[in-house]
């Protein structure tokens, strides 16, 4: 090979680096924040939508779908999780973020050791089942969700990657001001303050009973096929646990997407995880000190 022939060679793989490397960090991120509900629902107001703004302005260079308040309904999530979908190419970078209610839901394929799915409440989803009226088909269960990840991961390929923050609960307690915590700023033990929570401690079914999970792991390992993209999720608490909001500033946030946003701010996010550990920091921080839930992480083997 001459000479000439070799430099070819030389700047045509230095220039495909070039490209390859720019594709890789092209950010895609889908946000959803729900702060009140449709009436009748069963469902109480919290503050999903105060997290979507300080995500969004976490995130950089990353374009950004968003979906809030009587928006986010089940229909427009699908539709937008389709969207990602097509837009993704191999070696990017998927950012997908709940902040909203959660609700065990009735495992009906048997996947699942406790007999309940976790599942994510859109704005038009009812808390009971109602023969007729409702049934459910409007909850996004993480079976649902994931049949969406699976083909994310696929198109995305080994040297892409997904982040999905999950700011919710499947258990939680009543709605109400709690005698012995408050989601004050400065951690002051105060009775007449109203703590929100995201979730229920009363599952989706027909006609089964729910029993909140006495699981305490916080890590877990999500299979990965040859050729998908790794993956995390971060999820807010513990399968038993209650995700209470925090205040900050006069607002109130979820404290996962509070330590999301606060770790993010600056930074891009690429296939580099170590980013998280700081938020599990930083949550133990923010959290008040009688709030003992604890962050979930899933990531791919």
């Amino acid at each position: 090979m001459s000479n000439l022939s070799a430099l070819k060679v030389i700047a045509f793989t230095y220039l495909l680096s070039i490209c390859i490397s720019t594709q890789a960090q092209h950010r895609h991120a889908l946000l959803v924040g729900i702060s009140e509900y449709a009436n009748h629902s069963g469902w109480t107001d919290i503050h999903g939508e105060n997290d979507v703004k300080i995500i969004r302005k976490a995130l950089s260079n990353t374009q950004i779908a968003e979906l809030t308040g009587r928006n986010a309904t089940h229909a427009n999530i699908v539709h937008e999780l389709e969207l990602l979908i097509k837009r993704v190419r191999k070696g990017d970078v998927a950012y997908i973020h709940f902040s909203c209610h959660g609700q065990p839901f009735e495992d009906l394929d048997g996947d699942e050791q406790d007999g309940w799915d976790e599942s994510f409440v859109p704005y038009d989803a009812k808390m009971f089942y109602e023969k007729g009226v409702y049934e459910g088909e409007r909850h996004l269960t993480d079976d649902k969700l994931n049949t969406y990840l699976i083909r994310l991961r696929n198109k995305l390929g080994y040297g892409g990657m997904i982040y999905v923050v999950v700011d919710a609960c499947h258990s939680g307690g009543a709605y109400r001001g709690d005698e012995d915590a408050t989601a004050d700023e400065n951690q002051d033990i105060s009775p007449d303050r109203l703590v929100f929570e995201r979730g229920v401690n009363v599952g989706f079914s027909k006609d089964k009973v729910y029993t909140p999970s006495d699981d305490r792991r916080t890590h877990y390992f999500i299979d990965t096929k040859e050729g998908m993209s790794p993956i995390v999720v971060l999820e807010a608490c513990l399968p038993g646990q209650r995700n209470c909001e925090i205040m900050r500033n006069g607002s109130y946030y979820g404290a996962l997407s509070y330590s999301v946003a606060s770790v993010l701010r600056g930074k891009v996010l690429n296939r580099d995880k170590t980013w998280i550990r700081n938020v599990e920091k930083t949550m133990k921080d923010v959290l008040p000190k009688w709030n003992t839930q604890t962050m979930v992480v899933e990531e791919s083997k």
